[in-house]
C-alpha cells in the first residue's frame, strides 16, 4: 500500500488534479492535508529480473496526482518573468556577439535567422534539474561563455541577443494537454 500526503497551510490557494483518484480531505490545526492510498498492481521487476520501469509521459500519459498554488497561467506567468527578468540583459559579451552575427544584415528577419540559428546550434543543450534552476534561467552572458545551458537558458540567450539587436522577443509557456 502506498500513500501520498500534500500538506498546505488553511489560507492558501491549491489546485488538486488527481481524475479517479480522490484524496481523502482534512482540516489539521492550520494545515488542509489531502491524503491519498493506491497499491502498486504492476510489478516493479520483471521476468529477467530488471526493473519495470516506465517514463511518466512515455505514452502521453499525466501523472495520477498533481497540485499548483498558481490559479491561472497568467499568475505563472507572472512569478516567471520575475525569475528571469534581470537573466535576460545583454553584457558587452553578448551585444559583440550580436554585432558580429548581424553585420551586414538589414532586415529584421535575416537578424533574428541568424541569431536563432547560432544559439540553435552553437549552444549545447544540457538539462539539470537541481533546486531553483529548475525554473531560473542562467544569466544569458554565462550561457553564451559556458556555450550551453536548457531550453530556459537557450531562450534566455536568445532573448538578449535579439533584444540587443533591437527586437522584441516575448517567451510563451505551454501547457501540457492531456490524451
Amino acid at each position: 500500500m502506498r500513500t501520498v500526503e500534500l500538506r498546505v497551510p488553511k489560507g492558501k490557494y491549491v489546485k488538486v488534479w488527481s481524475p479517479g483518484h480522490d484524496p481523502v480531505k482534512n482540516e489539521s490545526g492550520n494545515e488542509m492535508v489531502y491524503w491519498w492510498t493506491g497499491s502498486q498492481l504492476e510489478p516493479t521487476i520483471n521476468e529477467d529480473g530488471k526493473a519495470n520501469l516506465k517514463e511518466v509521459d512515455s505514452d502521453g500519459e499525466l501523472p495520477t496526482i498533481a497540485w499548483t498554488t498558481f490559479k491561472s497561467w497568467e499568475d505563472l506567468g507572472a512569478w516567471y518573468r520575475g525569475l528571469e527578468a534581470d537573466r535576460v540583459v545583454a553584457d558587452a559579451d553578448v551585444k559583440a556577439k550580436v554585432a558580429e552575427l548581424i553585420a551586414g544584415k538589414t532586415r529584421d528577419e535575416e537578424k533574428a535567422r541568424a541569431l536563432y540559428d547560432y544559439v540553435a546550434t552553437q549552444v549545447r543543450y544540457i538539462g539539470v534539474a537541481f533546486g531553483v534552476g529548475r525554473y531560473q534561467p542562467h544569466p544569458a552572458s554565462e550561457v553564451l561563455r559556458n556555450q550551453y545551458g536548457d531550453c530556459k537558458d537557450k531562450h534566455t540567450l536568445l532573448a538578449a541577443m535579439l533584444t540587443a539587436a533591437g527586437l522584441h522577443p516575448e517567451p510563451v509557456l505551454i501547457g501540457r494537454e492531456s490524451g
